[in-house]
């Protein structure tokens, strides 16, 4: 299951013409998709993957459009993703040039009869590095970040990449510590859109 939520300035968020499944914001032309059918309640969608009840929480999919993107606050933002799937490899630990270290992951995502989706997740400086970089190919994780266009020097020019920034990665067996993490975010989100 992947839940990307991101807000820009109203004129730029819309349904796009070609699919009903997804709400697209762009933010400078970056497009990020917004995974909910507009026959499905989101608060069907957490009790039924997460089991958790959070306050604040959008209703259903109409609800989520007009709090997210239909704002009168023209400067709001709000970026947040939530996302559950497994490894599709192992753990990568590179260490960069500015002193900071950052774990790699590859993140796959099947929901229903939607395609397969292959994530890039970075997590900067974690806390407890040896936990992530325990994880193999295969294991099931929940991801709360934010999506980040990142700019780095490469021979002759710049290069760019699109990932999700993590700030928790945590094994879906940890059903507690999920259910924790996640209804704190969701609390978060309905206190930015109200």
């Amino acid at each position: 299951m992947s839940w990307a939520i991101c807000t820009t300035r109203p004129a730029m968020c819309r349904r796009p013409a070609s699919s009903s499944s997804a709400l697209l914001c762009t933010t400078r032309n970056t497009p990020t998709f917004l995974n909910v059918s507009p026959r499905t309640n989101t608060s069907q969608i957490v009790h039924r993957k997460i089991g958790l009840t959070a306050h604040n929480r959008p209703s259903s999919f109409g609800d989520l459009f007009e709090r997210c993107c239909m704002s009168s606050v023209e400067n709001i933002g709000v970026n947040v993703v939530l996302l559950r799937g497994s490894l599709s490899s192992e753990p990568v630990a590179r260490d960069l040039n500015s002193g900071s270290s950052v774990i790699g992951l590859e993140v796959t995502t099947r929901h229903e009869d939607e395609p397969t989706r292959s994530v890039p997740v970075s997590i900067f400086d974690p806390a407890k590095p040896d936990d992530i970089l325990s994880l193999v190919a295969g294991d099931e994780v929940f991801v709360i970040g934010s999506i980040t266009r990142r700019f780095f020097k490469v021979a002759g020019g710049t290069g760019s990449r699109t990932e999700v920034v993590a700030t928790d990665v945590v094994p879906t067996r940890q059903k507690a510590k999920v259910k924790k993490l996640v209804a704190r975010h969701l609390e978060r989100l309905g206190s930015a859109l109200e």
